[in-house]
């Protein structure tokens, strides 16, 4: 059967939490009486849906790039439970989505591009070649 999203986090950025504390430019005269430092700031968890308290599975996959979600299918396929642990709200990862993949196909299209060149010599013509870049 489909899979369905269980959770989605959104967790605040760490220049939240990361920035040191400034010291005082100068110790004060008398001890001062103890004050509550603000906590850091906490990651902000949102669900989206019903949050499970106990959700079991036979196989857990960390990252939905090419390795994972094939695991993630593949075990599906053999009929066991899956969970899907993915940080971005796509699957495939970086070479999916924005690296290899992508790139292969724009050489694709170059190399393509540079053979329809050369069947002028074979009496097929076309007329000069236009990017549309959001379609590729």
């Amino acid at each position: 059967g489909q899979g369905h999203v269980i959770l989605t986090l959104e967790v605040a950025g760490e220049a939240a939490t990361s920035a040191p504390a400034t010291a005082p430019a100068s110790a004060p005269a008398a001890p001062a009486a103890p004050t509550a430092s603000p906590a850091p700031a906490a990651a902000v968890a949102v669900a989206t849906g019903p949050v499970p308290t106990d959700t079991d599975c036979d196989v857990l996959v960390l990252g939905g790039g090419p390795g994972g979600y094939s695991a993630a299918f593949r075990a599906a396929d053999l009929g066991l439970k899956v969970i899907l642990v993915e940080r971005y709200a796509e699957l495939g990862g970086v070479c999916l989505n924005v690296g290899c993949i992508p790139s292969k196909a724009l050489l694709h299209v170059a190399a393509v591009m540079d053979e329809v060149k050369h069947f002028d010599a074979l009496g097929v013509s076309f007329g000069a070649p236009s990017l549309d870049l959001a379609k590729l």
